[in-house]
């Protein structure tokens, strides 16, 4: 039998395979994945307290009406900093022309 010449192992040395991120790019992947797990976490955590106790209806319900307007706020304010701040994001279809 001849060498595999497809395998990247083939002819004995360890060869960097292409579709392999680089160790810098598994690092910002890793802190990434942190920084949003532990943003759910705390987002969860914000909603738990702003909405109150469950045993109390009343309050919670209203508890989880401010959560909705708070996140609704939340989402268009960051949504307008991304369309305002990012550049190439097309604001009209005349703006792409």
């Amino acid at each position: 039998m001849g060498h595999r010449h497809g395998h990247p192992h083939a002819r004995g040395g360890r060869r960097r395979r292409p579709d392999r991120p680089r160790p810098a790019r598994r690092a910002r992947s890793a802190v990434n994945n942190t920084a949003r797990q532990a943003g759910g976490a705390i987002g969860i955590a914000a909603f738990g307290a702003v909405a109150g106790s469950a045993a109390q209806a009343t309050t919670f319900v209203a508890g989880l009406h401010t959560d909705v307007l708070v996140t609704v706020t939340l989402w268009l304010a960051v949504t307008a900093a991304t369309l305002a701040l990012i550049p190439g994001v097309a604001r009209s279809p005349a703006d792409a022309a």
